[in-house]
């Protein structure tokens, strides 16, 4: 009776053990069933999230702009340039006879510019400027004279009329000759007149000069 005990006891003993044995293979089965499904979800749902941030702009890098220049406008005409900034223009109706070296006077009458005698004029015709071209631009003044019946305009291209030896009132815009003798604030005597320099230091003596840098004279003062 003993034995048959024993044995039923080993029986059992064998059975337990076979039994755990399979829940264990089972479980291990299960386990490893699991496993091998949650990988490919959690590989599917890295490769398809959307990200919640948008990418980041790339930063400027030095000396680049990243500003789009704007589009100046069309930069206006330059403006015509004058004869000579110290010039005046008129222009009267009247066209009256006038030559290079011949002195003329400005007056409020018809016409506004006539010849007169050198020894009373402040200014004398230097050159005459027809359409096609334009007087130096370092003449003292310039006048628009008229066109004649039968002709073109001109203008009358004029210097100050310097005279070695003698003396000039400078005191307004309209030069005059002036009695060495007088005085006067701006009245100087004409010294020397020196040709081919536009430099005032060439003149050797008077205190000062009139530089005339395009037709290269300078016109060597002293003042009274």
């Amino acid at each position: 009776m003993s034995r048959r005990r024993i044995h039923a006891g080993f029986t059992l003993a064998g059975f337990v053990i076979a039994a755990a044995l399979s829940a264990a293979c089972l479980a291990a089965a299960i386990f490893s069933l699991m496993g091998d499904d949650s990988t490919p979800a959690q590989t599917k749902a890295a490769q398809t999230g959307v990200p919640t941030s948008s990418a980041a702009a790339p930063a400027p890098q030095p000396g680049v702009s990243t500003n789009v220049p704007e589009t100046g406008s069309a930069p206006d005409p330059a403006p015509a340039q004058v004869v000579n900034k110290d010039a005046s223009e008129r222009k009267d109706p009247a066209a009256i006879d006038l030559n290079v070296g011949d002195c003329v006077t400005f007056g409020g009458g018809e016409p506004a510019v006539s010849k007169s005698a050198c020894g009373s004029s402040g200014y004398k015709v230097v050159d005459k400027a027809d359409p096609a071209r334009r007087c130096p631009a370092d003449v003292d003044k310039s006048y628009n004279q008229p066109a004649p019946p039968e002709g073109h305009p001109s203008s009358l291209c004029l210097d100050v009329n310097w005279v070695v030896g003698g003396c000039m009132d400078m005191t307004t815009d309209a030069p005059k000759p002036m009695e060495c003798g007088s005085r006067v604030p701006k009245g100087v005597r004409v010294v020397e007149i020196k040709q081919g320099t536009s430099n005032v230091n060439d003149c050797a003596s008077g205190d000062r000069g009139f530089v005339y840098n395009q037709r290269r004279f300078v016109v060597c003062v002293a003042s009274l």
